[in-house]
């Protein structure tokens, strides 16, 4: 079973959860919806609270800052 699609709020889950996330392709869009609801619910913290994501984005292993954007200093290093 493929199920591919793109992700909406208003999706409901698999009726196959475990045929869904097995699929690369599906555990990315989820991930990636999962971001972009976050990132947009931040904005209802309170106070000076921050919210900080890592992997949920185009570009994985950059990490993500509601109050400082891209966080440099904490992308994912690669050792040759």
């Amino acid at each position: 079973m493929k199920l591919n699609a793109s992700l909406t709020p208003i999706q409901s889950i698999p009726a196959s959860w475990t045929h869904f996330i097995n699929l690369i392709d599906n555990k990315t869009n989820l991930i990636r919806f999962l971001t972009t609801e976050l990132l947009k619910k931040a904005d209802d913290l309170p106070g000076e609270q921050e919210l900080v994501l890592a992997g949920g984005s185009e570009t994985p292993d950059i990490v993500l800052s509601t109050s400082s954007g891209v966080l440099h200093h904490l992308r994912k290093q690669t050792h040759a």
